[in-house]
């Protein structure tokens, strides 16, 4: 297990890594393959044979060899879910690490060969600074291409739960407002006379004007009906006393007969008793006499 992955955080996740590429051997195999020249060219002597020296390059070569090797497998490159880890070194060991939320780009620098041979020059560059150059990284367009995918995660992750929580602020902030509503409208029903107070919103302003045109429209009907009945007992009550003229002219009279007066002391003592209206030659039906 290497340091990156006794180094991941709760619920990280390794996307991507990568290593120094083998180019880092070409000094200590090039230093191998001139020692065979210089063991066949250089002239023998007693202290500086031909053969003396080709070994003395030979054991360079190895030496560089298996030093390269070392920082090759000590040098760790990774994306994960949540940074970038960039390790090396043996015995004084170089960590580099940043959040993807804190990563600006990745600069790449290739050369001819570096594009022949896919390496290149990485440049992790961040909020407030970058890291060092990196070099002999293998692969490293594919390395900034999963930087710039996890970061697109990572951003999307974060946008989606600004929209979750906005999604959830707005909701309780309906229904705050919906019970603040409700809670006016059933104050302004009791204490007045079904007049709404404030701001109900359009739907309520709506269904409130439907209900008084409903109102009025019940008020209209039942003022008709009223008006209707009130004709039809007009004219009941006017047939029935012209039959009853025709029947009995003189019921009128009768009706109408004088009786005594009367009106009561404001003593309370006794009740005081005036004549009738008598009328000369005419009888109680106002009838002539002779």
């Amino acid at each position: 297990m290497g340091y990156i992955e006794k180094n991941l955080l709760f619920g990280e996740q390794v996307i991507y890594t990568t290593r120094l590429h083998p180019v880092v051997y070409a000094g200590a195999i090039a230093v191998a393959l001139a020692a065979i020249p210089a063991a066949i060219m250089l002239p023998a002597s007693e202290a500086f044979s031909g053969w003396k020296i080709a070994v003395a390059m030979f054991g360079v070569a190895v030496a560089w060899y298996a030093w390269c090797k070392i920082i090759v497998i000590t040098s760790e490159f990774a994306v994960t879910s949540k940074r970038v880890l960039i390790k090396t070194g043996f015995v004084a060991r170089d960590a580099f690490e940043m959040h993807l939320t804190r990563i600006e780009g990745v600069q790449i620098e290739q050369g001819l060969l570096g594009r022949m041979l896919n390496f290149g020059t990485v440049t992790v560059k961040g909020i407030g600074g970058s890291s060092d150059p990196f070099k002999n990284i293998s692969r490293p367009l594919e390395l900034r291409r999963a930087v710039v995918e996890a970061m697109g995660g990572v951003h999307g992750a974060g946008e989606g739960d600004g929209v979750a929580t906005r999604s959830a602020k707005k909701t309780d902030a309906q229904s705050t407002r919906s019970t603040q509503e409700d809670a006016q409208s059933t104050r302004s029903t009791q204490g007045g006379d079904g007049a709404v107070a404030g701001s109900g919103g359009i739907d309520d302003i709506a269904f409130v004007r439907e209900q008084l045109q409903l109102a009025l429209e019940e008020n209209r009907r039942l003022q008709a009906a009223l008006t209707s009945k009130y004709q039809a007992t007009t004219k009941v009550a006017t047939a029935t006393a012209a039959a009853t003229q025709q029947r009995d002219p003189a019921a009128k009279d009768d009706n109408r007969q004088e009786r005594p007066a009367q009106s009561v002391d404001p003593h309370g003592a006794k009740v005081l008793n005036f004549p009738k209206w008598e009328v000369p030659n005419r009888n109680n039906r106002g009838e002539i006499v002779e």
